[in-house]
C-alpha cells in the first residue's frame, strides 16, 4: 500500500484535504481518534512548509527532488492514533460475555430466557462499540 503522501505526490486531488481526515481515509482511521500538532493543515500546505523548511536550510527546491520534501515531511508530521477511553474495556467485556454465552450453550441448558438476555447484552456491547467507532 502507498503511503498517504506518495499518494498525494501523485494524485493532486489528496492534497487539499485536510491532514487528520485524509489520514483517517487512507489508512481505514476513525478521524476522532487522531490527533496532530498539524491537524487543520491540508496536505499541500505541508508540503509547503516542508519546502519552506528545505529552503530555510540552503537548498534549492529547483533542484531538490520530491524525494526530499517528502522525507522531510515525515521527520516534521506527526499523527497520533488515540484508543478512546472505555474501548478495550467494552472489548474485555464483549469478550467474557461471548465466553459465558458459548459455555452456557455447552451445558445444553434449554432456558430461551436467559439465553435472550445474553444476547440482548452481547448485542448492546458491540453497539455501544460500533458507536464508538463511528462516533469517536
Amino acid at each position: 500500500m502507498k503511503s498517504l503522501l506518495e499518494l498525494a505526490v501523485e494524485d493532486e486531488s489528496w492534497r487539499s484535504i485536510e491532514i487528520l481526515e485524509a489520514y483517517a481515509k487512507h489508512y481505514g482511521k476513525n478521524k476522532g481518534w487522531l490527533s496532530s500538532p498539524q491537524a487543520g493543515k491540508t496536505i499541500q500546505e505541508l508540503i509547503d512548509d516542508s519546502c519552506d523548511n528545505l529552503e530555510g536550510q540552503g537548498l534549492d527546491l529547483s533542484v531538490t527532488g520530491v524525494e526530499s520534501v517528502i522525507e522531510n515531511m515525515l521527520e516534521t508530521l506527526e499523527v497520533h492514533f488515540e484508543v478512546p477511553e472505555g474501548y478495550n474495556d467494552l472489548q474485555n467485556a464483549l469478550q467474557s460475555v461471548e465466553n459465558i454465552y458459548e459455555n452456557y450453550k455447552n451445558l445444553k441448558i434449554n432456558n430461551p430466557e436467559q439465553e435472550k438476555v445474553m444476547t440482548d447484552v452481547i448485542s448492546q456491547i458491540k453497539n455501544n462499540i460500533e458507536e464508538m467507532i463511528t462516533n469517536g
